[in-house]
């Protein structure tokens, strides 16, 4: 069962990664230009149905095991015992997220515990400390190792987190750092953008679009008195209310590794700001 799950999510974290980019995630309703082929369609069920025919396939040994055991013991004290150990999983799942740990830890905690089981086969227990640090190891280092100074992954307790930097000439990646690119569950989220009127002014083709929609409500409501962001992220919608005269802002966001990201590099420091009171 050990080896297998291990095989299982060592080889198909790399399978599922290297799937067609239109594979069902959010990114089709903000930006979608590719033609739907079925016979990519087609291939990227294949696939995904294989990844979770073998993830499914490692407890079915486990759950007839399971089934003798609790029939062996009293019924009732049996279940107990399980819903425990249910409990206790979802404890630790708790734990992770509120760390913020990233997947290589998840594996750990989790595989770690399953080498009591070969405590007596010394030849078996080398064999699964190598898979456990195979899975942990091709877990925690990103694909593109050759850029990995700049894209930086943060786990939050609700997302994967890309933050990379946005240079002036954004195919090259050359030029004066404008601000920050910051995806979410590998799609875009959101561009952090210092659009005072001086950076405008120099970089009127790159900024100046994003300048007119984060002003826009303004047109219509001038010098506002307070404002509430709801969804409020980096801050580029704070930092538009303070631009645009607002005396009080209140900013709501559930996340609090993209609020930590927005306090750290957000150029026109929003929520360093007086006014702004973030939540």
């Amino acid at each position: 069962f050990f080896s297998l799950l291990l095989l299982v999510l060592a080889v198909g974290t790399r399978f599922y990664q290297n799937l067609p980019r239109f594979s069902l995630d959010d990114f089709i309703m903000w930006d979608f230009k590719e033609t739907l082929q079925p016979k990519l369609v087609a291939l990227f069920f294949f696939r995904f149905l294989t990844i979770v025919a073998l993830v499914l396939l490692p407890f079915v040994g486990v759950g007839q095991l399971l089934g003798v055991a609790m029939k062996a013991d009293s019924p009732l004290r049996a279940y107990a015992v399980n819903l425990l150990g249910s409990l206790a999983g979802i404890l630790a799942f708790v734990a992770v997220s509120w760390l913020r740990w990233p997947p290589s830890a998840w594996f750990l905690l989790g595989g770690a515990p399953l080498l009591w089981f070969f405590r007596a086969n010394r030849p078996a227990l080398g064999f699964h400390l190598l898979l456990l640090a195979n899975l942990v190891v091709l877990s925690h280092f990103p694909n593109k190792l050759w850029n990995w100074k700049e894209n930086r992954v943060y786990w939050s307790p609700y997302s994967r987190i890309e933050f990379t930097p946005l240079y002036e000439d954004s195919e090259s990646q050359r030029g004066e750092k404008l601000g920050y690119f910051l995806g979410v569950n590998k799609a875009y989220y959101q561009r952090i953008l210092d659009l005072t009127p001086e950076t405008v002014a120099r970089f009127p083709a790159q900024l100046g679009p994003s300048l007119a929609y984060y002003d826009l409500p303004y047109r219509a409501k001038p010098a506002p008195g307070r404002v509430l962001v709801v969804g409020a992220g980096t801050g580029n919608d704070v930092a538009a209310a303070l631009r645009n005269g607002a005396k009080e802002v209140d900013a709501v966001e559930i996340d609090p590794v993209i609020l930590d990201l927005g306090r750290q590099s957000h150029p026109a420091r929003p929520y360093q700001d007086p006014r702004v009171t973030a939540y």
